[in-house]
């Protein structure tokens, strides 16, 4: 498995793989109005000045693109990881690699994400911590993580 640069022509199995990882986990947490808005929320123009920034990052293995995650001013972004890859350490990995690009090119003391419901367990792993409590419908929780200044 390989973690690199996307590039141009992998926002289409980017955007692929969200609505996969979206389609998969989100209906066991939220109402199916809330997976529509969820499903409807991708900003295009943002993975491409991502993958122009050279922010945004994908795992693959044999040309095929299974995992990315990214960030873009001071959130994480964009944390998919295909449904039949899920488990394996893999969402770890891509984030560890967006955090280090985020750390080596801003310098900043921590980074934020807007976590959807069934994934907030996994960012609170990785040492993230909430932000607010308080949201409604399919509205992300907000969290951050301060890294060790001492680096």
């Amino acid at each position: 498995m390989l973690i690199r640069v996307a590039e141009a022509g992998d926002i289409e199995v980017v955007t692929a793989l969200r609505y996969a990882a979206l389609s998969t986990s989100a209906p066991s947490v939220y109402s199916p109005r809330e997976v529509v808005e969820l499903l409807d929320s991708l900003d295009v123009d943002e993975l491409r000045a991502m993958v122009k920034d050279r922010q945004l990052f994908v795992a693959e293995t044999d040309g095929l693109i299974f995992g990315c995650a990214g960030w873009r001013g001071k959130h994480l972004r964009h944390v998919y990881v295909a449904p039949d890859s899920e488990r394996g350490g893999l969402g770890t990995r891509l984030v560890r690699r967006a955090e280090s690009d985020f750390r080596d090119r801003t310098s900043a003391p921590e980074l934020h994400v807007g976590s959807v419901l069934y994934a907030r367990g996994f960012y609170e792993k990785l040492g993230y911590e909430l932000v607010t409590k308080e949201r409604s419908g399919s509205e992300p929780f907000h969290m951050k993580k301060i890294f060790d200044v001492a680096r």
